[in-house]
């Protein structure tokens, strides 16, 4: 089971990068048409966290995998986790902005979680680096700092997005409000939630110290790794309903039926 997962963890991983990094720079061209800022936060926060950043941090973790010798980590291995982390870091803050900007805008509670959220986020990093976290990848007690951080932030974002959605929902029954325009938010929170579902379920073993074909026969990296890229695949598809909905999608939504 350990290959299966292994595979569809990496196609899932795959896919979700490529299309965060469509959806990313499709919405920075939008900003740059109207000059809004909320388009531009988040497009930069989908761009840098789930594509660049992850990215960079799953090629280095690839990379390692294939070592012949996993003792002996090249430090090129260690500069693409910190660029990868780096870049992660700054999308979690622009992700934040976003949610700041468009829900909270004016809220000197919501300003500030966002400040002390982010000072934790660096903060946690820079003593998980300080520790060898950037060579060997080992999670150790600095790295669930950041994961504190990187794992509560999309709850954030789904807890706006579901309550705005209700509010739009009104306006909808009322004739005031576009019904796609709302399930929009209902659907970038459940990509949020399955975001943050799979950040969490992928650190599973980590809590545990489990590996793929560990000896104890219980298998659980190999089921987390498959709930992973299960929840993977989920976001992809809410992603590409939310900023690509195609035809028959659109349809459930203007009367016309299937």
């Amino acid at each position: 089971m350990g290959e299966l997962a292994s595979s569809l963890y990496l196609v899932s991983t795959a896919a979700f990068a490529l299309t965060a990094g469509v959806v990313g720079i499709r919405l920075l061209l939008l900003s740059a048409e109207t000059g809004q800022m909320a388009e531009r936060l988040l497009g930069l926060g989908v761009l840098l966290t789930a594509s660049l950043g992850y990215g960079l941090m799953m090629i280095s973790a690839i990379g390692r995998t294939m070592l012949a010798d996993p003792s002996a980590v090249p430090a090129v291995y260690a500069r693409i986790t910190t660029a990868g982390w780096i870049l992660h870091n700054i999308g979690v803050m622009c992700v934040m902005g976003f949610v700041v900007h468009v829900f909270r805008r004016g809220a000197v509670w919501a300003r500030l979680l966002a400040l002390v959220m982010s000072i934790t986020l660096w903060a946690g990093w820079a003593i998980y680096a300080s520790q060898g976290g950037m060579a060997n990848g080992v999670p150790r007690g600095s790295y669930w700092i950041v994961l504190a951080v990187v794992g509560t932030y999309p709850f954030w974002t789904a807890a706006e997005s579901f309550a705005y959605y209700a509010r739009m929902r009104k306006r909808v029954a009322l004739g005031l409000g576009d019904e796609l325009v709302a399930n929009r938010f209902l659907l970038w929170g459940l990509a949020s939630l399955t975001t943050a579902g799979s950040i969490w379920v992928v650190n599973i073993p980590g809590l545990t110290g489990a590996t793929i074909g560990e000896p104890s026969g219980s298998g659980l990296a190999e089921i987390c790794l498959l709930l992973t890229g299960a929840l993977g695949i989920a976001t992809v598809g809410i992603y590409w309903l939310t900023f690509f909905p195609p035809v028959w999608y659109r349809r459930q939504f203007s009367g016309e039926g299937v």
